[in-house]
């Protein structure tokens, strides 16, 4: 029996990879670096919350960096955000050992766009992200 779902952080083989990290350089800025696939649907090969839950993933994402320090000018090279809109496609397997899940996913995104009508420079983004990832099942 195989399931199709929207992104939904209760099902337990949902990949959610929202990445944020911090970095700080040596002109005393902070950045903020992040990645968002936002809009995803999964196809479940044998359906969802099996123990062995192979599954194929499409979507829409974001991923950008602003600095986070003190002024420079916003439209200047050094305070301009870096944004990008990608598509993604995927696939991946998670185990669900009793309450604990563990799992991993291959995405390919094949191109990335900065936001359209604005002066905005794209986030480079690789081709190819692999996400490997444990833990527990949200339940509402």
């Amino acid at each position: 029996m195989s399931s199709f779902e929207l992104a939904n952080p209760c099902t337990p083989s949902a990949f959610y990879d929202y990445l944020v990290s911090f970095s700080h350089d040596s002109h005393e800025a902070w950045w903020l670096d992040w990645f968002a696939p936002a809009l995803s649907m999964s196809f479940h090969l044998f359906g969802a919350a099996r123990f062995f839950d192979p599954f194929v993933q499409a979507g829409l994402g974001c991923a950008g960096r602003v600095r986070l320090g003190p002024p420079v000018g916003y439209w200047s090279a050094e305070g301009m955000p870096y944004i990008s809109l990608f598509p993604f496609i995927g696939g991946g397997v998670a185990l669900n050992l009793d309450g604990f899940l563990l799992g991993a996913r291959m995405a390919y995104t094949p191109f990335e766009s900065p936001i359209p009508a604005t002066p905005l420079p794209a986030y480079p983004l690789g081709q190819f992200q692999v996400t490997l990832a444990g833990g527990f099942p949200i339940n509402w």
